[in-house]
């Protein structure tokens, strides 16, 4: 597993698995599916690489508890809640989503201490998170949710430059 994100209950969903269950029954049913990431410009997870393996928790007490897993399907977008996703979020503006495939559940349990040591799930239950990455990449860079290829430079861009003038004098170099 790359990732844990925490489902919590709210007024949508008081029983954060039913969540869950609404995610696989779209992927079962061959439906583009989307996990909702946190309101920030560039919330956690929103770097996930395709491929990556996000395990589907909740939480008892200070335990994890894995309900299932989901691979990362690829970059993630921001913008409006997918038509698709709109039974299970709403019609939300301006949110980012990350795209998931391969979601399956598995028997209710709790996540083992080899995965994530009981003393770090009792941390990351104390913190506002909701997602937490437990893999690093080799020379990650992190990469915001949003995508604009539109305006970028390119390799062929006839590159100007300008000349800066100093408002000091100075002796011109030796060199």
């Amino acid at each position: 597993m790359d990732w844990l994100y925490r489902f919590t209950a709210n007024d949508q969903y008081p029983d954060p698995t039913e969540e869950i269950d609404a995610l696989c029954t779209l992927d079962m049913n061959d439906e583009s599916t989307f996990i909702l990431l946190a309101k920030r410009k560039s919330p956690p997870m929103s770097g996930a690489s395709c491929g990556e393996i996000i395990g589907l928790c909740t939480s008892q007490g200070n335990r994890l508890i894995l309900h299932g897993t989901a691979t990362v399907a690829g970059d993630c977008i921001q913008g409006d809640t997918p038509p698709i996703m709109q039974p299970i979020y709403g019609n939300l503006a301006g949110r980012s989503f990350c795209p998931l495939k391969d979601l399956e559940r598995v028997p209710r349990t709790e996540l083992p201490e080899n995965t994530l040591s009981h003393d770090k799930q009792q941390v990351f239950l104390m913190g506002q998170s909701f997602v937490k990455r437990l893999t690093t990449r080799a020379g990650a860079v992190r990469r915001t949710a949003t995508r604009d290829f539109a305006n970028a430079e390119t390799p062929d861009t006839n590159w100007r430059f300008v000349r800066l003038a100093s408002s000091r004098r100075s002796q011109p170099s030796p060199w």
